[in-house]
């Protein structure tokens, strides 16, 4: 997963033989009784992503090209969090559709601020009330008579909004808010109870560090207030840097991860598999919880993910604040589950090698996986059975 040299296809196929292994050990919670003697099925999406069909569909079909293969017709759990194949999806559209929004801005004469917040916690707090104390935060930012005054003066006229968690750090999991504030062309400052444009370059400047600062105190306040005094350090607790192109906008948090540029958009869009500083994404950890299974047979750090999975579910990857798109134009408002479950559109090129009743899809999924099938059509095309069957379920990667 976290190999450079590794090509689009075979971290793909990677992703997939991860949730392979996953949806068996999923499955397994699921079938476990609880005291009452009730059947679990707090993972049944996630195991049935790849595997099921998209409702009202009797087929999955196999394709392939350059390189590359799909399973069209297969159902998509959209989980931005637990699922590696769906994250990777999902985020990477969120991503397209932000760098559009950041340029769009551009192309109007907006400038645009990235934003990191940051709470402390304590030792043990777990991810669910980590996320309900950045949520509750982000929107006590946003909302009131100073959030008004900010949107009048141009100094956020709206926002896009990400939360990231590192886990296994050295004090436990770790969550942060990463944002996009849009600010205006030229910023408008109040002179006797009366709105006027800023007056010069530096006048506008003045007024935007003030904005910005005036938001870290407000955020720093309210954590002091509501987290039984756990202020959040200056250092840390919140961070703004002014992107002034496009092109900055891009690339001023530009690293390379996984072969590609990392732009602004990756960071807001792919905190699924970004490294974490003192611990490790979730993607991350769901790698090396399945090696402690295959390796050791031990549970532990894939029931802390799945305990992870369980409290960020229908959290949205991103938020887009109503009033940027009042500004910029609408953007795709459908969750992440619909934008996952979207038919998938193959284009030209693409070879059909396969057409698979729904029964048999799933049972070849659960005998080798779908990482181990696509592969197959890879490299044998229409001799893919062949290849499973001398192969046996026994190559099941994960």
């Amino acid at each position: 997963m976290s190999d450079a040299s590794a090509t689009p296809w075979e971290r793909s196929k990677n992703r997939h033989s991860m949730r392979d292994f996953a949806r068996r050990l999923w499955w397994a919670l699921d079938q476990s009784k609880e005291p009452g003697g009730e059947e679990q099925g707090r993972f049944r999406s996630l195991r049935l992503c790849g595997m099921s069909s998209i409702p009202g569909r009797a087929t999955v079909e196999l394709h392939r090209k350059d390189g590359r293969a799909a399973a069209v017709g297969a159902v998509s759990c959209g989980s931005t969090w637990g699922c590696p194949v769906c994250a990777a999806r999902v985020r990477d559209k969120r991503r397209h559709e932000l760098q559009e929004l950041v340029s769009r801005g551009v192309e109007q004469g907006y400038r645009w601020v990235f934003i990191t917040g940051t709470l402390k916690h304590e030792r043990g707090q777990s991810v669910a009330q980590q996320r309900a104390a950045l949520q509750a935060g982000w929107k006590a930012l946003t909302s009131g008579k100073q959030a008004q005054e900010r949107r009048e003066s141009g100094a956020v006229a709206g926002t896009i909004r990400a939360i990231e968690f590192t886990l296994e750090g050295p004090a436990g999991p770790h969550g942060h808010v990463h944002a996009l504030a849009l600010v205006a062309p030229k910023l408008r400052v109040k002179d006797g109870g009366a709105w006027r444009e800023a007056a010069s370059d530096e006048e506008d400047e003045r007024a935007l560090s003030d904005a910005m600062e005036a938001m870290g105190e407000r955020w720093k306040s309210w954590a002091e207030r509501n987290m039984d005094g756990l202020r959040p350090d200056d250092a840390h607790g919140w961070k703004w840097e002014l992107a002034e192109s496009a092109k900055d906008a891009g690339n001023y948090v530009a690293k390379v991860v996984d072969g590609d540029g990392w732009t602004v958009a990756h960071e807001l869009t792919r905190s699924d598999v970004k490294r974490g500083k003192g611990g490790q994404s979730p993607m991350e950890l769901l790698a090396l919880a399945i090696a402690d299974v295959q390796e050791h047979g031990d549970m532990t750090r894939f029931m802390r993910f799945s305990e992870f999975v369980l409290a960020t579910k229908g959290m949205r990857a991103i938020v887009v604040s109503r009033s940027l798109t009042d500004v910029l134009g609408k953007v795709d408002a459908r969750t992440d589950e619909e934008l996952a479950q979207e038919p998938e559109v193959l284009g030209d090129g693409w070879e059909l090698v396969a057409v698979i009743t729904v029964q048999e899809w799933r049972a070849l999924v659960w005998e080798h996986g779908v990482g181990t099938i696509l592969d197959a059509v890879v490299r044998c095309g229409k001799g893919w059975r062949a290849d499973l069957s001398r192969a046996g379920p026994e190559k099941r990667a994960a």
